[in-house]
């Protein structure tokens, strides 16, 4: 499939990224709130009407450079060379726009910020060791938490110590917003990533149900996590100064964590691409993965076959493609919960998908959109890729957790990932040749390759 940038309905946001030499030999400035001025006369005098926002804004060129210093990494900022500018109706069409500021010698891209989904199928109704599930009355319904070939086995991870998650950050980005004062998140308190504004809706039925499947409280009501220990902060492209950027909170939520820790990501785009799929969040997510920060992205709920996605006709999702192109995320398809696990028809597929998880009956918290003064909802049929990439996500976070208490330093993003997609540690798929969603992380078989076990009673 082909993405073609199309207009929004209301306000159009573009994204331009500059050329290096064009913000470093020419007079183009910033002022002090991130807004490129009328230094280039040429420049803008094609552009009139038209205002240059920097996209990165809540961590400063110094704050990144100092990341890179401390964690060896190369000193690339990129990311402060795009900006964002919104176009109305009335300024004209925004794909011819793009069309001409491609062809100005300052810009190295230019495209049309696409419109942003979640990757649940249906939003249904749904009210009803060193963790100890059993004191969680809907445990025996989390079969997504017991021993392969039906779940994880994160039961097995919580007879380790750090198998719980303790230790690690979990950060869950979102389209929209939590209830993070639900029965079972609540002692968790979980707050903001800085730079973070509230999501202007009240939608926050799908970001709940998310954090419940992976630090939902190991206490005696309702469900319990994956990773009942582990910290969790909240991100969305709300940022606390009233702009809007889905780069900027990647960027700012990476700053604020620590190698080993995870960020997912259970949204993408309305023709089946992936975050990473747009250069702006494509450098953010390559920012976070090079700190060490393993980053989940759910595979999307339009059915599509990855390796045939292009981007400006490249086959960036392709492994076995020149084009393409591996931010180091992990990416995480949707199967059914019954054995042997088969491939959601909706889910997407391909050799960029690296493993799998339950696409569907996962039981989590909820909430009701309409009345946020009910705290005690869950759910059953939590669905999609986007119940999917929690699992994964805390698989992530306890096996990161085991790492740091067993050898003092996490694995990186690069071993995660390999630890997770073996053949010889997961469950198989119904149809591996058809399905090409990758294995089910089998953490107990991990763990005993690795060479830990259970600690005797």
């Amino acid at each position: 499939m082909n993405r073609t940038l199309t207009t929004q309905d209301e306000c159009t946001n573009i994204i331009v990224k500059f050329k290096d030499q064009a913000l470093q030999s020419t007079p183009l400035v910033l002022k002090e709130e991130n807004t490129l001025t009328q230094g280039h006369v040429g420049f803008f005098s094609d552009f009139s009407g038209l205002e240059f926002n920097r996209l990165i804004f809540t961590v400063s060129p110094e704050d990144m450079i100092q990341d890179m210093k401390t964690y060896n990494l190369p000193e690339d900022l990129g990311l402060f060379r795009y900006y964002s500018v919104q176009i109305s109706k009335d300024q004209g069409d925004p794909q011819s726009i793009v069309d001409r500021l491609k062809q100005s010698p300052l810009v190295e891209t230019a495209y049309i910020e696409p419109d942003a989904i979640e990757d649940s199928v249906t939003e249904m109704e749904d009210p009803t060791l060193f963790a100890q599930p059993n004191r969680n009355p809907l445990f025996k319904k989390q079969g997504y938490l017991h021993p392969a070939p039906a779940g994880i086995d994160a039961q097995y991870a919580w007879g380790i110590p750090g198998g719980d998650g303790e230790g690690i950050m979990l950060v869950d980005m979102q389209l929209h917003g939590w209830l993070l004062d639900h029965e079972d998140l609540v002692d968790q308190q979980i707050g903001l990533v800085a730079g973070s504004g509230n999501p202007i809706d009240t939608k926050t039925s799908h970001g709940t149900a998310t954090l419940g499947e992976v630090v939902g409280c190991d206490n005696e009501v309702g469900i319990i996590g994956i990773s009942p220990k582990a910290k969790a902060k909240v991100t969305s492209k709300y940022r606390a100064n009233g702009k809007q950027s889905h780069a900027d909170a990647i960027a700012s939520a990476a700053k604020e964590m620590n190698p080993g820790d995870v960020l997912v990501l259970t949204w993408g785009y309305r023709d089946g691409g992936r975050p990473e799929n747009t250069p702006d969040i494509f450098e953010a997510i390559k920012f976070a993965t090079d700190k060490g920060i393993t980053v989940i992205q759910s595979a999307g709920n339009s059915s599509v076959n990855l390796d045939e996605y292009t981007v400006n006709g490249k086959y960036v999702m392709n492994r076995n493609s020149p084009d393409f192109k591996d931010s180091g995320a992990i990416i995480v398809g949707g199967a059914s919960s019954d054995v042997p696990h088969k491939r959601r028809k909706s889910s997407g597929y391909g050799s960029r998908v690296d493993v799998y998880a339950w696409g569907e009956n996962v039981t989590t918290t909820y909430s009701n959109n309409d009345d946020p003064s009910i705290k005690n909802l869950y759910r059953h049929n939590f669905n999609g890729t986007s119940s999917a990439a929690p699992i994964i996500a805390g698989a992530v976070v306890n096996l990161q957790g085991i790492a740091k208490a067993k050898l003092g330093r996490p694995f990186t993003p690069e071993e995660v990932r390999d630890l997770l997609s073996d053949p010889d540690t997961g469950t198989s798929s119904k149809n591996p040749s058809s399905d090409r969603i990758g294995v089910m992380p089998d953490l107990k078989l991990i763990l005993n390759k690795l060479g830990f076990t259970q600690q005797p009673q």
